[in-house]
């Protein structure tokens, strides 16, 4: 009765382990399958962020790429047009007497073929337009800039203000200090040159 008793123990116990077995194995699997998965997931959601991060920073370095194009053409831009405005030719013609054949055939002729400006305005210091342009069509009908916070008269102001701050007398008139284009924006420094005109 023992040895039965012992033989359907061990019986039992044989079967038990065939029965475990599979079910082992199965979780086995699962674990191993779960853990595919979960590096399945995080590969992806790392590829996910990596192109994220590489597409701003292709996105931010073209945005520098054409603010420095930008800016470089502008500074081409403004050092050909401030040649233009300081022509002894331009001086005497603008400042010291209002050419209007010269403005239209040198100066908005200019700005509009070489440079592509739409709008072009001559405004004497008090405020008075001397000429409008659009594009290469000219009115000399001597408007008054509008008063307040009118673009054109904040910029026309700014530059006569800016103008005035860089004066300097010298003998036989006035100069100006020499401020590069790059510097438009900061202090300049002292280096007269004579404009050969009243101020």
């Amino acid at each position: 009765m023992r040895r039965s008793e012992g033989g359907s123990t061990l019986t039992m116990t044989i079967n038990t382990k065939r029965r475990q077995t599979p079910r082992f194995a199965r979780l086995v699997f699962l674990a191993f399958g779960g853990l595919i998965a979960l590096t399945a997931t995080s590969l992806l959601l790392l590829g996910y962020l990596a192109s994220q991060i590489a597409a701003k920073e292709a996105s931010a370095g073209d945005r520098r790429l054409f603010d420095n194009t930008l800016r470089s053409r502008f500074l081409l831009i403004t050092r050909d047009q401030h040649t233009l405005a300081r022509w002894d030719r331009t001086v005497a013609n603008v400042v010291l007497t209002f050419d209007k054949i010269y403005v239209q055939e040198e100066m908005v002729d200019s700005l509009w073929h070489d440079f592509r400006h739409d709008r072009s305005w001559f405004i004497a210091a008090d405020g008075k337009v001397l000429a409008e342009a659009w594009r290469n069509e000219v009115d000399f009908s001597g408007k008054t800039l509008p008063g307040g916070g009118h673009d054109v008269r904040l910029i026309a102001e700014l530059a006569a203000r800016r103008h005035t701050e860089n004066r300097i007398s010298i003998p036989g008139g006035y100069g100006q200090r020499k401020v590069a284009t790059t510097q438009a924006g900061r202090p300049p420094q002292a280096s007269p040159r004579s404009t050969g005109g009243p101020p």
